[in-house]
């Protein structure tokens, strides 16, 4: 009837719940002695460059070593006592974005646009990058030069980019 069926069905529910937890649980027990998840595989070993290490960027820092990644940032353009640096919650070597970005597997920008800092990212600062780099913008669109992003892209001289801001925002045109 009506109450065996919500019954039977709640009770798959649960036992599907159970078995998801396992085995994540699973998962996180073998990463955690060694083991390997895709995300886990991919990233350790690799080095994350932050550009912006403010709040926001030593909580990516965290998740990257949490992934067994080398964090490094790269030096605050701003002026001002310890070179405008925010204390680090974590030891992080800080490089001259030049010396950053040609050993960076992926570089990740949390800075604010500034006139210093608009299309930080360019032709110039695209061609130091390794060609399996990954640029990741989440701060703000007009960081990075999109005609010069797209034209390493295109050329293969740029591993990929993930990006979920746009240099005008929010958009006029379609």
């Amino acid at each position: 009837s009506v109450r065996w069926r919500a019954a039977s069905r709640h009770a798959v529910q649960r036992s599907t719940a159970a078995d998801q937890a396992r085995d994540h649980a699973g998962r996180c027990r073998r990463i955690a002695a060694g083991g390997t998840s895709t995300a886990a595989a991919s990233a350790r070993g690799r080095t994350l460059g932050i550009v912006g290490h403010g709040q926001l960027g030593q909580a990516v820092g965290a998740v990257g070593r949490a992934f067994g990644m080398r964090v490094i940032a790269a030096r605050s353009l701003r002026q001002g006592p310890a070179g405008g640096h925010p204390p680090d919650a974590v030891q992080v070597d800080r490089l001259e974005l030049k010396e950053l970005l040609p050993v960076a597997d992926v570089v990740s920008l949390h800075c604010p646009l500034t006139p210093a800092t608009r299309q930080l990212i360019n032709r110039e600062s695209l061609a130091r990058m390794r060609r399996d780099a990954v640029l990741i913008n989440t701060a703000r669109g007009d960081l990075v030069d999109t005609g010069a992003l797209l034209e390493a892209l295109q050329a293969g001289r740029l591993g990929g980019a993930g990006i979920d801001v746009l240099a005008e925002e929010p958009p006029v045109s379609g």
